[in-house]
């Protein structure tokens, strides 16, 4: 049978296409690493999302290529540019940079990924990074603060981890 609109599965794919259109436009301007980038994102929580958080480790693990932070930077620009993710005024108050995405752009785009590929990996990339972040973020004590109050809502995330991922996480007996 023909998917209507009235599939809200079907009008959520229908809605990612100019998303795809503009994806395809910025990887023939040689920025292949934005479609990785925007399935990245778009598994992460409703919510500003830390700078930090976004390495070119953590790309070059999704998209099997050598990635250079040049690259991820340009990746970023690139999404801000065709209004995909919006980065801040570059005049703002806060220490940590952050990025955010408009809800409709990241649910259709973490369906899209679904559709495309098997999206654990994904996930676990994703997992690891968050797992590292607030290491690098309780290493850093107080400085941390900022950075572990833009993190926090991205941490049940890591609920879907077996339990041995979460040691690390857990307080030392005393």
């Amino acid at each position: 049978p023909r998917p209507t609109v009235a599939d809200p599965e079907a009008a959520r794919s229908l809605a990612g296409h100019p998303w795809d259109l503009s994806l395809d436009q910025l990887a023939s301007d040689g920025l292949l690493l934005a479609r990785p980038l925007l399935r990245l994102l778009a598994l992460l929580a409703a919510a500003p999302i830390p700078r930090c958080l976004l390495t070119p480790q953590l790309l070059a693990e999704v998209s099997d290529s050598t990635v250079s932070t040049a690259a991820l930077d340009a990746a970023l620009d690139g999404l801000d540019r065709y209004g995909l993710v919006d980065t801040p005024d570059p005049t703002r108050t806060h220490d940590v940079t952050t990025l955010t995405m408009h809800p409709l752009v990241r649910e259709t785009t973490s369906l899209l990924l679904e559709h495309a590929t098997d999206p654990r990996p994904w996930r676990d990339a994703v997992s690891t990074a968050l797992i590292a972040q607030v290491g690098d973020t309780v290493a850093a004590g107080r400085d941390g603060w900022e950075t572990a109050q833009l993190l926090a809502p991205h941490l049940p995330l890591l609920t879907g981890l077996a339990s041995d991922d979460l040691e690390t996480f857990r307080p030392a007996q005393m």
